[in-house]
């Protein structure tokens, strides 16, 4: 057996997945507030979504502490890192990602806006991520814990009418 049913199964891979281009647009944070990003004149801000900090709790009992737009001191460690945006207390506190440059991305679609915010530099390389999906159904914001897969990326899902995407009154 040689080689080549390795190379065709790559290429078939290959032709698969560049059949169709993924679209995505990632946005500059502002340097001002974290919980706001643009680009070419479009800005999600999801300053006003919430009363933040935001208390989320997932299925195995551990509290999560959700701060983007001020920072949060998360305790543990030496010190606490005071511009946590996501802090999770487990055994202990941990960082699961920074205020600090966050991650922004928009997949491009309108109906529903679904677009993420991401906080990585956490402990131990962790990194949340909120995905936000527009909900015209859902006049009230709701925040969900979803998984933490890979191990120590923090999977979270914000649902509502108006959830930061631009030209969304309440």
């Amino acid at each position: 057996m040689g080689a080549t049913p390795l190379i065709t199964c790559i290429f078939a891979l290959l032709l698969l997945l560049l059949s169709k281009p993924l679209e995505a647009a990632q946005y500059m944070p502002d340097n001002e507030n974290p919980c706001i990003a643009m680009c070419n004149g479009t800005t999600f801000d999801i300053t006003k979504v919430f009363d933040y900090p935001v208390n989320i709790t997932d299925s195995r009992g551990y509290y999560y502490l959700f701060s983007p737009c001020k920072g949060y001191s998360c305790p543990g460690g030496e010190q606490p890192i005071t511009d946590t945006a996501v802090c999770q207390k487990a055994d202990q506190f941990y960082t699961c990602g920074r205020t600090e440059k966050p991650i922004v991305l928009w997949g491009l679609t309108y109906e529903p806006y679904i677009f993420s915010f991401q906080y990585p530099w956490g402990v131990d390389w962790r990194i949340s991520i909120f995905n936000f999906i527009s909900d015209p159904t859902q006049t009230v914001p709701t925040i969900k814990f979803l998984s933490e897969d890979p191990l120590l990326q923090y999977n979270f899902e914000v649902r509502g009418k108006c959830i930061g995407q631009p030209y969304c009154n309440d």
